[in-house]
């Protein structure tokens, strides 16, 4: 346990009022800043795929194997966080913390609404990523091509890049 944790369960942190209240808070913080950042490496994934191909005399073929003087098609799908997650954590915290404001009767309180305010800063950062990832991984992609889809606006964002095939 570090130091700060063993002072505050010994009511030590510091002799200004409200003390415990400000390294919970500032714990909130902390957690809402981690929770964003995993966000931003969990949600970020990539996929592609080219139907088709060369043939043995210098063309194409395409994705059903018939040969073509064109270049095949190649989709590649790239899965971003979406902006929108970290407004969510952010009004969450702002939210929480008004509320221990306004409405906690005493300090016990507060550290109650500061703790499930953590709970679903981190449920929402998982949550999201996890959807994302659910959505993203569902869209069809075949030798045929991909299927459309939906974007998850509101957990991670999709971007479509076409492209043709090249011999490189």
């Amino acid at each position: 346990m570090s130091d700060a944790n063993q002072r505050v369960m010994d009511g030590t942190l510091a002799s200004l009022p409200g003390g415990v209240m400000l390294w919970h808070a500032r714990r909130l913080l902390l957690w809402a800043l981690g929770a964003g950042f995993v966000y931003s490496v969990v949600t970020g994934s990539s996929r592609s795929i080219c139907p088709g191909g060369f043939a043995g005399e210098g063309g194409y073929i395409d994705g059903f194997g018939q040969p073509t003087e064109v270049a095949p098609t190649c989709t590649s799908l790239t899965l971003h966080p979406s902006p929108l997650v970290y407004v969510i954590i952010a009004f969450v915290v702002l939210v929480e913390l008004t509320r221990v404001l306004e409405r906690a009767v005493d300090e016990a309180d507060a550290i109650r609404i500061i703790e499930r305010a953590r709970a679903a800063v981190i449920c929402i950062a998982l949550g999201s990523a996890l959807i994302s990832h659910i959505w993203f991984w569902s869209i069809p992609m075949t030798e045929t091509g991909f299927g459309n889809s939906i974007s998850p606006v509101l957990f991670g964002g999709i971007t479509t890049e076409t492209y043709p095939m090249n011999g490189d």
